[in-house]
């Protein structure tokens, strides 16, 4: 809800920039927008892939925590590339998401039981 209007204001503002009209297609704004919903819904799912692998004691809190540091990075670097425009505000609105995503799976794995029985192995 917020990224498709800014993407849309940044395409309209960068083809009025070199005095052209847009000649937009119907497959390509649905293509954008059909891949945007499939990213965010992917992303949206990070707890719950979360949640199995620290069940499977695969990953545990600890792990994603001290990880973390290179998690932010990755997850700015991806931002970058998946963002459809090149400005910040884009990748800002696909970042923190992600971020506060990634914290809520470390605590969701810390509190789901599957450390302590790890720890107890």
């Amino acid at each position: 809800e917020l990224i498709l209007p800014v993407t849309f204001a940044f395409f309209k503002e960068q083809y009025e920039s070199v005095a052209l009209t847009p000649q937009i297609k119907i497959s390509e704004q649905l293509s954008l927008v059909l891949w945007a919903v499939i990213g965010f819904g992917g992303m949206f799912e990070t707890p719950v892939i979360a949640y199995f692998l620290g069940r499977a004691g695969l990953i545990t809190s600890g792990m994603l925590f001290r990880g973390s540091r290179y998690a932010i990075v990755a997850i700015f670097i991806l931002a970058a590339v998946l963002t459809p425009t090149p400005d910040i505000v884009t990748q800002l609105i696909f970042a923190i998401p992600l971020i506060i995503l990634y914290g809520i799976s470390i605590l969701i794995v810390r509190y789901s039981g599957a450390e302590n029985k790890i720890e107890n192995k």
